[in-house]
C-alpha cells in the first residue's frame, strides 16, 4: 500500500513538472493578487512562415476537432487582423504570375503541400494545382530555380504583389483629399482653424500620392462655403440654400495638388485666416451660431464620388441645420449620467444612432470607394453615436477630443496641440484607397459576426474605401465540419488596394493553426489577450443591441464558464482556490478592468460622447493596442533602469498599494500619460529630472485646469491658450510639438533614461497621448486613481472581491 502510494506521488510529481515546462500547470488566482506583474509571458521567435502576432492572431492557438469540443470549451474562436500594420520587409512580387487556386481562389502560401515541383495542393481546399512556368525561374538570372521553397510566396507568411490588369475595374484612382471643416462661432471660439490651417500647410509635401493628388476644401456653419482653387487665386463662394445643394464648378473644388500648389498655399496661409479668423484686431468676424454639417458632408460626397478618396470631417459642435435626419438635437441629460447597475437600459437608445441619415451617406461613400473620418472638437454633446457612423461604415476613423479633463473647455491648449499632432500623422500616414478585404478559411469554417469600422459586401468581404494603419479587425469563427482527419486549419487575408502612387496591389496574410482532439489542449493554448479583445468587442454589440448590463454579465459569465470548464479539465487543481490554466489566468484581470472602463462602467458620471469612443476603440484598435487600452501599464520610473540598453521599468499591477510614497510612477492608458510624483520623492531625483529641489515646485498640470469656460493660464502655464498658440511673428506653429513629452530634457543620466523610456513608449503607437505631469496634491489625481483598477471603488469591486465573487458563484 506505501509503495502504491510512493509510486503515485512519483508520478504526480512529474507530471506537475512537465506540465510546468510547457506552461500548462494551474494557477491559483486567489494565492496572489500580483499575477501580472510576477509572470511574463516569453514569445517565441518569429520564423517568417509564421505569420505576425500583430498581424493577424487566434483567440485559440490549438483549434478544436469538432464543433462539441469548442463548445465544451466554451471560449469565443474568431481571429483579429491588423491588415495595414506597418510590417517591415514584406517581399514585393512583381513581373509574375500571381499563383493561386484555381478552385477557392487561395493565394499560394508556406502551407499549401508541394506534390512535385510543378504541382501544389491547396491548404484551404484541398485542390491540387499547377505551377506556372514562371514561378521556377528566377526574375533576376532567368535561370531556373531548383529550390521552390525559398520563393517568397512559400517562405513568408506576408507578401505583397504588384497587381496586373485582371484585378482592375478602373485604371487606379488619385489619391483625394477633401477637407470639410466646421466655420461657425463655435469654431471660433474653439480656434481651431489656424492650427488646422498651418498643419495642413506644413504637410503638403508630405501627404501620400503622386503626380495626380488632389485636394479641396468645404467650410460650413449654416451655409455651405466653397473654394475655387481653379484660378490664380482662391474664390469664395457661399451657398445659403443647405437644403438643395448646387456644386458650383466641380472641378475646380478639387484640384491637383502640384499644378495649383501656390494657390492651396495662399489659401491656406492668407486666404482661410483673412475670411475666417480675425478682423485685424484679434477678434472673430463670424456669429454664425448654426451647423449644416450633414448638407456639407453631402455636397463633398457629390464633388469626390467620381473619384473616390477621402473626406476630413472636422467638427465643433451638433449639427442643426440641413436636410432631414442630419439635424441633431442634445439627448444628453448631464443630471442623469451616473447609470447604476438596474437602469442601464435607458443608455441603449443613446448609444445608437437617432437617425439614419450619417448611415445612409456613409453607405454611398463606401459604394463610390469614399471614407470619411471624423476629428470632433466640441467639449458639449456632439452625438457621436450617430454622426460616427459616417465614419464606422466607410471604413473611415473617430478622433475625439472632448474627454473629461482634456477638451477644449478645460485646457484647449493642450487639446489643439494634439490635435496638430495628430492631424500631422494622419496626412502623412501611409493609406491604400478603393480596397477590399476578403477572408479565406479552410472548408469546414465559416465567418459568423465582423467587427470593425467597414461595410460587409459578403460572408467573407468587406469594403475598405481606405486602408490605414491604425485601424484593426475582428471576426468570430464557427465550426461548421469535423476535422478528426486533418492537422491543422488554415485562414488568409487577402487585401486589394491602390497604394498612393497608384499601383494596384495585393497584401495577403497566411496563418495555419493546428488541430487537437483534447479539452486540455484547446485550454492550455488560449490566447488570453486576444480573448480579452473579442469579448469587449461581442460585449459592445451586446450594449447596443440589449443593455450595458447584459454585457457587463455577459463578460463576467464567461469567466465563470472558463473557470468552470478547468475544473473539469483538471480536476485536481481545481479542488483548491480558484484555479484556471497558466494560458488563461490574466482574463480575471482583464475583465475587472472592463467592468470599470469607460466603456461599460456603471455608477460614475460618464459623458454618453465618452463612453460611445470608447466603445468605438474597442471595436477599431489593433491588438497591439487594445491590451494597454483595456489594462493600462503603471512603471515606477524612480527605479533603477537603462532603455539604451534595452532595460525598461517593470509594469506592476494597478493598485494604489503598489505606489511608494518615495516613489514616482508612470501610467500608460494608451489615451494618456501621467507621470504620477509623490511626496516623498529624492530631492536628487527631482533635481535630476525637473532641475527644482523642492516638490512643490514641480509643474503640476491640475494648477493649469479649468473647470469650463476661460482656460486658467498662468506665466508658467506649459501649454499656450488657442489665442497664443502661434507666434505673433509670422503665425507659424511652434516648432516642438508640446503634447508629446513635455520634461525637460536636462544632460544627467536620469533625465536622459526617463526621456529615452518615453520615447519608446511614443515610438509604438500612431498617435500622441495627453502627457499630464501630477503631484500627489494635484486637482486632477482623480485622473490617476480612477486607473487603479485593481482597488475598490464605491461601485465596483475590488480585483481581488472580483475573484472572491467569482468563487462564490462557482461554489452556488
Amino acid at each position: 500500500m506505501v509503495q502504491q502510494m510512493v509510486q503515485q506521488f512519483g508520478s504526480m510529481s512529474v507530471q506537475n513538472n512537465w506540465s510546468s515546462l510547457w506552461g500548462q500547470e494551474g494557477v491559483n488566482l486567489l494565492a496572489d493578487r500580483n499575477i501580472k506583474t510576477k509572470t511574463v509571458d516569453i514569445v517565441p521567435g518569429q520564423d517568417t512562415r509564421d505569420c505576425n502576432r500583430n498581424v493577424m492572431r487566434s483567440t485559440l492557438q490549438k483549434v478544436p476537432e469538432t464543433a462539441s469540443l469548442l463548445q465544451k470549451s466554451r471560449l469565443p474562436f474568431g481571429l483579429l487582423i491588423h491588415p495595414f500594420c506597418d510590417y517591415e520587409n514584406i517581399p514585393i512580387i512583381q513581373d509574375r504570375t500571381i499563383v493561386r487556386c484555381r478552385n477557392c481562389r487561395t493565394y499560394l502560401n508556406p502551407f499549401v503541400r508541394l506534390l512535385d515541383q510543378r504541382r501544389w495542393q491547396c491548404n484551404i481546399c484541398h485542390r491540387v494545382n499547377d505551377l506556372p512556368d514562371d514561378f521556377l525561374v528566377d526574375p533576376v538570372t532567368h535561370k531556373l530555380i531548383n529550390y521552390p521553397l525559398d520563393q517568397p510566396e512559400l517562405s513568408h507568411a506576408t507578401v505583397e504583389f504588384v497587381a496586373s490588369v485582371e484585378y482592375m475595374v478602373r485604371p487606379p484612382q488619385p489619391a483625394a483629399y477633401l477637407f470639410v471643416f466646421d466655420c461657425s462661432a463655435h469654431a471660433f471660439h474653439l480656434g481651431y482653424l489656424p492650427v488646422m490651417a498651418d498643419t495642413i500647410y506644413s504637410c503638403l509635401n508630405s501627404i501620400p500620392g503622386d503626380t495626380r493628388t488632389m485636394i479641396g476644401f468645404i467650410g460650413f456653419d449654416s451655409r455651405i462655403h466653397f473654394f475655387n482653387l481653379g484660378d490664380k487665386k482662391p474664390q469664395h463662394m457661399i451657398m445659403p440654400d443647405i437644403k438643395d445643394v448646387f456644386i458650383p464648378s466641380p472641378e475646380s473644388l478639387l484640384v491637383n495638388l502640384h499644378s495649383k500648389r501656390p494657390v492651396i498655399e495662399h489659401f491656406l496661409y492668407k486666404t482661410l485666416k483673412e475670411l475666417f479668423n480675425h478682423d485685424g484686431v484679434s477678434q472673430p468676424v463670424a456669429v454664425d451660431s448654426g451647423s449644416a454639417m450633414g448638407s456639407a458632408l453631402s455636397a463633398a460626397y457629390e464633388v469626390i464620388s467620381s473619384i473616390g478618396g477621402r473626406i476630413t470631417v472636422i467638427q465643433a459642435t451638433l449639427p442643426s441645420l440641413g436636410p432631414d435626419g442630419s439635424v441633431l438635437a442634445n439627448r444628453e441629460d448631464p443630471n442623469n449620467r451616473a447609470s447604476n447597475s438596474s437602469n442601464t437600459a435607458q443608455l441603449t437608445p443613446l448609444l445608437n444612432p437617432a437617425t439614419d441619415f450619417y448611415k445612409k451617406l456613409a453607405l454611398d461613400c463606401s459604394e463610390h470607394h469614399v471614407a470619411v473620418d471624423l476629428f470632433n472638437l466640441s467639449p458639449t454633446f456632439s452625438d457621436l453615436a450617430t454622426v460616427g457612423q459616417v465614419a464606422k461604415v466607410s471604413g473611415g476613423s473617430v478622433f475625439y477630443y472632448g474627454a473629461t479633463g482634456a477638451n477644449m473647455a478645460t485646457n484647449p491648449g493642450r487639446v489643439l496641440a494634439r490635435f496638430s499632432t495628430d492631424l500631422v500623422h494622419y496626412l502623412c500616414r501611409n493609406i491604400g484607397f478603393e480596397a477590399v478585404m476578403r477572408l479565406r478559411c479552410t472548408k469546414g469554417l465559416s465567418i459568423h459576426t465582423f467587427h470593425g469600422n467597414f461595410f460587409v459586401r459578403s460572408t467573407d468581404l468587406i469594403s475598405l474605401p481606405n486602408c490605414n494603419p491604425d485601424n484593426g479587425y475582428a471576426m468570430q469563427i464557427s465550426i461548421d465540419e469535423d476535422f478528426k482527419d486533418f492537422n491543422s486549419v488554415c485562414f488568409q487575408a487577402a487585401v486589394l488596394y491602390t497604394n498612393p502612387a497608384g499601383e494596384r496591389r495585393i497584401r495577403v496574410h497566411t496563418l495555419n493553426l493546428p488541430i487537437v482532439s483534447t479539452l486540455s489542449d484547446v485550454i492550455n493554448f488560449a490566447d488570453q489577450e486576444a480573448i480579452t479583445a473579442m469579448l469587449c468587442k461581442m460585449a459592445v454589440d451586446r450594449s447596443m443591441s440589449s443593455n450595458i448590463s447584459d454585457a457587463r454579465e455577459a463578460m463576467i459569465n464567461a469567466i465563470l464558464d472558463l473557470l468552470s470548464t478547468y475544473r473539469n479539465v483538471a480536476p485536481y487543481e481545481a479542488s483548491y482556490g480558484l484555479t484556471t490554466s497558466y494560458s488563461t489566468r490574466l482574463l480575471p484581470l482583464y475583465i475587472s478592468a472592463l467592468l470599470k472602463h469607460t466603456a461599460f462602467r456603471v455608477g460614475i458620471s460618464t459623458k454618453i460622447d465618452e463612453r460611445v469612443y470608447a466603445m468605438e476603440r474597442l471595436k477599431s484598435l489593433p491588438i497591439c493596442h487594445i491590451t494597454t487600452y483595456i489594462y493600462p501599464d503603471l512603471y515606477p520610473v524612480h527605479t533603477e533602469f537603462n532603455p539604451f540598453a534595452g532595460e525598461y521599468p517593470k509594469p506592476v499591477q494597478l493598485s494604489f498599494a503598489n505606489v511608494d510614497r518615495n516613489g514616482v510612477y508612470l501610467l500608460d492608458t494608451y489615451e494618456c500619460i501621467y507621470l504620477y510624483i509623490c511626496k516623498s520623492v529624492n530631492h536628487q531625483w527631482l533635481s535630476d529630472v525637473f532641475g527644482v529641489t523642492q516638490w512643490a515646485k514641480i509643474p503640476d498640470d491640475g494648477d493649469y485646469y479649468s473647470d469650463g469656460g476661460d482656460p486658467k493660464v498662468s506665466k508658467t502655464s506649459r501649454y499656450s491658450t488657442h489665442h497664443n498658440l502661434h507666434n505673433d511673428s509670422s503665425n507659424r506653429l511652434p516648432a516642438t510639438p508640446t503634447s508629446v513629452t513635455p520634461l525637460p530634457r536636462l544632460d544627467n543620466p536620469t533625465s536622459m533614461r526617463l526621456n529615452a523610456f518615453i520615447d519608446y513608449l511614443m515610438s509604438s503607437r500612431p498617435l500622441m497621448p495627453h502627457f499630464f505631469l501630477l503631484r500627489e496634491d494635484s486637482r486632477l489625481r482623480y485622473s490617476f486613481l480612477q486607473y487603479m483598477y485593481d482597488d475598490r471603488s464605491e461601485s465596483a469591486f475590488s480585483y481581488y472581491e472580483f475573484l472572491q465573487h467569482l468563487q462564490s458563484q462557482l461554489k452556488g
